[in-house]
């Protein structure tokens, strides 16, 4: 039972929880997944305690059908963040790195502010290491966002994404080594294992084949970005429990905004706003779009899908990345590029059984 007022008696009854009703209703999303069903008793309401039955509909064909649909939509948005920002680059040589995240920070500073004010959130109520650690994992958010970009320059989107995505590898690692958490040996073979699939990768001459790409380059700059978002992470599962989590985006999306505006008054070069004409401005937004509402679609599939079913879903942002390299970016693959993306597939794939069997 969920109170949002102590009882009468002054005592809440084993097995239930003393919460305000908006904090319950949170709640009640986060908890939906384990519990067919469950009650929330009102009983701040001034007119009488209300009780209010909260029902999990999650696992009815039509919400399952509704949560695939979601998580590969969110993969679409995903992919085509990297194609949508690599066209940007290759039709105007003005284009920066900044330009892109320039034109991302402004679109989500607007969307996480709507949702902090719709969902009152409190922004300043911590405490001083819990501030530190969201500047850091701020600024860690920022160096991922900035090699992406560089990355997908150099390489070909489906690389980019593949070494990307081997993240949630590296923050169990992470989390074993700073976090003190229960990391197996098996762990720490699946992660070398995705590293040696990201090395076979880089055997590979097909990023040759395309003029102006640097693959060296490409290839540390996707491994920067992936050690970031890993770090990213691991501070946002410490710093859960403290914050809303809308938190998160919230402050990223200003630091990312502070950032580029600082690049844009000081350094000459790094912004060109002058140089953009509309199918610039609409590809820009549309690279912006893709990052926004691939997460908004994610996180509605979690809602009814468990995350051991979403996860390899959203991997298929690989797939829509490697149509977008043959259809529209003419890359050429070879075999070394199947194998590198086999090892890695691999070892996600045995990471994702292991948490569902955890």
């Amino acid at each position: 039972m969920i109170y949002s007022k102590l009882p009468d008696d002054l005592q809440c009854p084993s097995k239930s929880v003393l919460i305000s009703y908006d904090e319950s209703m949170i709640l009640a999303e986060e908890i939906a997944n384990d519990y067919k069903s469950f009650e929330i008793l009102d009983n701040d309401n001034k007119e009488g305690s209300q009780y209010k039955s909260i029902g999990n509909d999650h696992n009815s064909s039509q919400g399952y059908i509704f949560g695939i649909t979601c998580a590969v939509l969110s993969s679409v948005c995903y992919a085509s963040n990297i194609v949508f920002g690599k066209l940007a680059l290759r039709r105007n040589p003005m284009l920066t790195t900044y330009d892109i995240n320039f034109v991302r920070a402004i679109v989500a500073v607007f969307v996480t502010s709507y949702q902090v004010h719709k969902n009152n959130v409190q922004l300043t109520k911590c405490s001083k290491k819990a501030l530190i650690l969201l500047i850091a994992c701020n600024i860690l958010g920022a160096c991922r966002c900035y090699p992406t970009v560089w990355a997908y320059k150099y390489i070909s989107a489906t690389k980019c994404i593949l070494i990307i995505n081997t993240c949630p590898l590296f923050v169990i690692i992470i989390g074993g080594l700073f976090l003190s958490e229960k990391v197996t040996y098996i762990n720490y073979l699946v992660g070398l294992s995705a590293i040696f699939g990201c090395y076979v990768l880089t055997l590979s001459k097909s990023d040759e084949s395309v003029p102006n790409s640097n693959p060296l380059l490409g290839y540390i700059f996707a491994f920067i970005a992936c050690l970031s978002r890993a770090g990213n992470s691991s501070m946002q599962r410490v710093l859960s429990n403290i914050w809303h989590y809308m938190v998160f985006p919230f402050y990223f999306s200003f630091t990312l905004f502070l950032v580029s505006l600082i690049a844009w008054i000081f350094f000459d070069g790094l912004i060109n706003i002058g140089s953009y004409d509309l199918i610039d401005v609409l590809l820009l937004i549309c690279t912006s779009f893709g990052t926004t509402f691939g997460l908004i679609l994610i996180g509605l599939s979690l809602k009814y899908l468990p995350a051991s079913t979403a996860a390899p879903i959203a991997n298929l942002e690989v797939a829509f990345g490697f149509i977008a390299d043959v259809l529209i970016f003419h890359y050429e693959f070879y075999f070394s590029d199947f194998l590198g993306a086999c090892i890695i597939f691999s070892a996600l794939g045995v990471h994702i059984m292991m948490q569902c069997y955890k």
